[in-house]
C-alpha cells in the first residue's frame, strides 16, 4: 500500500509554458521550488516570480531583494518582482486574492507555484489559502504546492539532480538568512530525504502536491483535507458488532436493560420500599 501514500517514481515536470511563482518572502522561491524552476527555465517556459513581502521582519528588505535577484541569476530564472506586503501580514483576504488573479491574467499563467497548506509560518499559510481560493475559481490554472517550513504529503516527486549544483549556488546567495539559520542545510537534507522512495540513482528531489487545472474546482478536497479525514477515521473508536465480539454485545445489551430499568416509572415509585428494606436488613439484625 506504500505507493498509494507516496510516489515510488519521479514524475514528469508539468509542461506548462507560462508559470506564476509566488513566494511569501525572498528566498522561499529558491529553497522551496528552485530545482523545478530551473528545470522549467531549461525547458523554455516563461517564469513570472513574485515575492509577496520584502522579508523585513528578518532583515533589511532592500538587501533581501538583492539576494533574491542574485539567486535568480545563479539559478537561471528571471528576476523577481515584489508586492511589498509587510512581513507577517499576509492574509487570505479579498485584496491578496485579487492580486493573485491579476497576476495570473497578466502573465497568462496556467500553472502557479505557491506554498502548501501544511506550512507553519502565517505568511506561508495565508498565501496558500488565498492561492487555493483562486485556483478553485479559475479552472484553467493548476497548482504546484511546495514545502519550505513543513513537509507536505506529496503526490509528485521531481528529480532535481540535473540542476542540483545550480540550486545549491542559488541558496548560497542569502547570507543575511544563512547567518540566522542554516536553511540551505535543512532544505538540502529535505531534498535528499525525498529520494527515500526513489531509485538510488536520484541524488535529490523536490516534493509537491500537484493539482492539475480543474482538479480543485467546486468542493474537491485538498490532500491535506483528505489526510486529516483519514487520520480522524483511524483515531475514532470503532463500535463492535455482535459478529465481531459476542461477549461485548451481551454486555452492551445488559447495560441497556439496566438503563431502561433505572429510567422506568415503577423503579422510581418503589424507591421508598427499597430504602425501608435496606434499613431493616442492616439494622434489624442487631436486636
Amino acid at each position: 500500500m506504500e505507493d498509494t501514500l507516496i510516489p515510488y517514481q519521479a514524475g514528469p515536470l508539468p509542461a506548462d509554458r507560462h508559470i506564476l511563482v509566488l513566494a511569501p518572502h525572498p528566498d522561499d522561491e529558491i529553497f522551496g521550488c528552485g530545482g523545478a524552476l530551473a528545470l522549467h527555465a531549461d525547458a523554455g517556459a516563461q517564469l513570472h516570480v513574485v515575492l509577496v513581502t520584502g522579508g523585513d521582519a528578518a532583515g533589511e528588505a532592500a538587501a533581501r531583494l538583492e539576494e533574491s535577484r542574485a539567486a535568480a541569476r545563479a539559478l537561471g530564472i528571471p528576476a523577481p518582482a515584489c508586492w511589498g506586503i509587510p512581513d507577517r501580514h499576509v492574509r487570505n483576504d479579498a485584496d491578496l486574492a485579487g492580486r493573485i488573479r491579476d497576476a495570473i491574467v497578466a502573465s497568462g499563467a496556467s500553472l502557479i507555484y505557491a506554498p502548501s497548506l501544511w506550512e507553519n509560518h502565517p505568511d506561508h499559510r495565508g498565501l496558500a489559502e488565498a492561492t487555493l481560493q483562486v485556483v478553485r475559481e479559475l479552472s484553467h490554472v493548476g497548482w504546484m504546492a511546495y514545502e519550505v517550513s513543513a513537509p507536505l504529503r506529496p503526490n509528485l516527486l521531481i528529480d532535481i539532480g540535473p540542476v542540483l549544483a545550480r540550486k545549491h549556488a542559488a541558496m548560497a546567495c542569502f547570507p543575511s538568512q544563512l547567518a540566522l539559520q542554516a536553511y540551505d542545510r535543512h532544505l538540502n537534507a529535505l531534498n535528499v530525504f525525498r529520494t527515500y522512495t526513489l531509485p538510488a540513482s536520484v541524488q535529490a528531489a523536490e516534493a509537491y502536491e500537484y493539482y492539475p487545472p480543474g482538479a480543485l474546482s467546486g468542493d474537491s478536497p485538498t490532500l491535506l483535507a483528505q489526510e486529516l479525514k483519514r487520520l480522524a477515521g483511524l483515531q475514532a473508536p470503532q463500535p463492535a458488532t455482535p459478529a465481531e465480539n459476542p461477549l461485548q454485545a451481551e454486555v452492551d445489551a445488559l447495560r441497556r436493560q439496566r438503563d431502561e430499568l433505572l429510567a422506568s416509572t415503577s423503579w422510581r415509585i418503589t424507591a421508598p420500599l427499597r430504602a425501608l428494606g435496606y434499613l431493616r436488613n442492616r439494622f434489624g439484625r442487631r436486636h
